[in-house]
């Protein structure tokens, strides 16, 4: 079987990349004469004729253009055979790949924290995946990942068996820009009444539960958005569009990043936080710690800054 030469397949992509054989030699530390060369081999080799001049540049023939997405896959291909490699290798030194999917209406802070006691270890590697819940489960019983990180618990259905491990919990507060909250003789919660608001979507049960806190206490604010994913929340609070509900242990954070204040606490209100795994009785010695470390603190701490 004949196959190209893949050291001339490369000159060529480079030089379609860069536009021009100047560039493709500063990084291959190579001559223009052994380019341009290799490239008059490779054209005679397919029967095809590679690049046109353009200024002091090269623009690709409409038939390089096929070259170059074959050749554009075929080091793809080559990257993915090398990262495969080594894995494998450092399976053989001891690290652990530890995949772990997180629910993207998690804060990404509680996530990292939620984790903190992996990187402890030298030897596991976290590889995070973000998706709705419903998706990260269909990837767990798949075997893609190893658990799931989420602040509400999978309901029990039929045919589908993920175990939810309690991790900690959060009380909760109100966060906003001090503009959102009109001057009013009224206290927190009464001076929420037609306040701007963002919401979580109804899918999660973060919004559930804040709907029963409003209408336990007759509090109708008004909602502007309803967004999933919690980083995007909080940039739309920072530009004034509403308030938030959030982890009383955020508070610095939003504060720093976002310039929210806490406008008042949801008394009786909290935010769990669950491991998600396809095991009820927890084997895995990674998973095992993991929970182990956080049940010695049922609780997520405000972060100490300096």
């Amino acid at each position: 079987m004949e196959y190209p030469n893949y050291q001339h397949l490369i000159y060529f992509y480079l030089v379609a990349r860069e536009g021009s054989i100047a560039k493709a030699c500063d990084l291959l530390r190579l001559s223009q004469s052994t380019i341009s060369a290799q490239l008059r081999t490779l054209e005679e080799q397919l029967g095809l004729k590679l690049f046109n001049k353009k200024g002091r540049g090269l623009i690709m023939t409409e038939e390089a253009q096929s070259v170059f997405t074959y050749a554009e896959e075929i080091f793809k291909l080559g990257q993915e055979l090398l990262s495969l490699s080594r894995s494998h290798t450092n399976k053989q030194k001891g690290t652990v790949n530890f995949k772990v999917g997180f629910d993207h209406s998690l804060y990404k802070m509680a996530g990292f924290r939620l984790l903190a006691p992996l990187f402890h270890h030298p030897n596991i590697k976290v590889i995070c995946f973000e998706d709705s819940s419903e998706k990260l489960v269909l990837k767990l019983l798949s075997h893609e990942l190893d658990i799931i990180i989420t602040n509400s618990p999978i309901l029990p259905q039929m045919q589908i068996k993920v175990f939810n491990h309690l991790l900690g919990e959060s009380a909760m507060a109100i966060f906003g820009r001090p503009h959102l909250i009109k001057k009013s003789q009224k206290k927190f919660p009464e001076n929420l009444n037609g306040t701007p608001f963002l919401l979580p979507t109804n899918n999660t049960y973060l919004r559930r539960s804040l709907e029963e806190w409003f209408l336990s206490r007759n509090i109708f604010p008004v909602v502007r958005a309803e967004i999933e994913d919690s980083a995007l929340i909080k940039t739309f609070a920072r530009e004034g569009i509403g308030c938030l509900a959030a982890p009383v242990w955020a508070k610095n954070e939003l504060k720093k990043s976002y310039g929210l204040v806490q406008i008042g606490h949801l008394t009786g209100m909290k935010e769990l936080y669950y491991l998600i795994s396809v095991q009820k009785k927890i084997n895995n010695p990674v998973v095992a710690h993991l929970v182990w470390e956080h049940r010695q603190k049922s609780e997520l701490k405000t972060p100490v800054t300096n």
